[in-house]
């Protein structure tokens, strides 16, 4: 017990050096910013606003990584199945501009994840037709997403105008905003797909086929799964989670397609699945730390002038304090 607690001691000392020594050049206290990124988030509704619109694509990409992870397909290009839901949304835009809003939404909804999915589908198919790499695959089909909305957005459906982008979506295309705060109604629907995810994994026979495959392919073959079958499905249901993401910073932040946007988003997504243990449910919490963490990160870069890099990095040891510390408690951490 007391060497566990001596571990955990050790790894938050290490944590508070590494501020220290960050922060000094900067003279700023680190106590101040410890601070300042700790409660941007509940200090007033600008800040609560901008945790919650940094949650909504944080939550759908975490839900993304549990869909897929507890199958049993490792997939981590979720930043290309982002990039194809905010596609979907905004060609949703182009083909039926005249839509009313009450249709748009749901269509733009229904584009989003179809995009999504069909880009994680192709890595689920190589890896039950061909046995590809699901891991090596999916992280060059990233690069590839990022190629072709690059392409669309500095030709085809460019604006009038010398930035890589499209047009802004119509006032009356924008997602509805939370009353009272700068948030949109996206987070709620994040929100609402982890309470049904846990439900269908818990409570369902695809939830618990999908689970099966995952703990052990070869006894679910023996017991008549068609596990192909279920990593292509499991792509898709996680490639379409992803999508909802970019839907969401479409519609509900940036109003149109934007060379770059997104950039990181599925990797921290998966980090938040594993902070969460890869249950639905609790990535709503660890999912709204994490984005607090994002929006204090930016309010401590404005607030003490200091370079975007250091807050990148003070935000990653945060994390991997996070995630060294459960180890340190079990006691895993062992010599190389």
């Amino acid at each position: 017990m007391l060497r566990e607690r001596w571990r955990q001691g050790l790894a938050v000392a290490c944590l508070v050096a590494l501020t220290i020594g960050l922060l000094l050049p900067f003279h700023v206290a680190p106590w101040r910013a410890w601070w300042d990124i700790a409660t941007y988030a509940v200090r007033s509704r600008h800040g609560l606003s901008a945790a919650l619109i940094a949650m909504a694509p944080l939550e759908f990409c975490a839900l993304a990584t549990i869909v897929c992870w507890r199958s049993g397909l490792l997939y981590l290009g979720f930043d290309g199945c982002y990039l194809g839901g905010a596609l979907g949304a905004i060609l949703t835009a182009i083909v039926w501009p005249g839509l009313s809003p009450w249709a748009f939404l749901p269509l733009s909804l229904i584009f989003a994840f179809a995009l999504g999915g069909f880009w994680a589908s192709l890595t689920g198919i190589a890896r039950a037709r061909f046995g590809g790499n699901e891991v090596l695959g999916s992280l060059m089909m990233n690069f590839v997403a990022i190629f072709i909305v690059q392409y669309l957005v500095s030709g085809p459906i460019r604006a009038g105008s010398d930035l890589p982008q499209t047009a802004a979506l119509a006032r009356a295309q924008w997602m509805p905003r939370l009353a009272g705060l700068h948030a949109h109604v996206g987070v709620l629907v994040a929100v609402l797909a982890a309470i049904l995810l846990a439900g269908l994994l818990s409570m369902t026979r695809a939830g618990y086929v999908l689970r099966m495959t995952g703990l052990g392919p070869q006894a679910a073959r023996y017991g008549g799964i068609a596990t192909g079958l279920v990593w292509v499905m499991a792509a898709i249901g996680g490639g379409g989670l992803a999508g909802l993401g970019g839907w969401c910073d479409v519609l509900g932040l940036q109003h149109r397609l934007i060379d770059g946007m997104g950039q990181g988003i599925g990797f921290q997504g998966i980090v938040v699945a594993i902070l969460a243990g890869l249950h639905p449910l609790r990535t709503v919490p660890v999912a709204f730390i994490y984005a607090a963490l994002i929006a204090g990160g930016g309010a401590m870069q404005r607030d003490f002038q200091i370079p975007s890099a250091i807050v990148s990095i003070f935000e990653s040891l945060l994390v991997l304090t996070a995630l060294a510390l459960p180890a340190l408690r079990r006691g895993r951490l062992t010599r190389a």
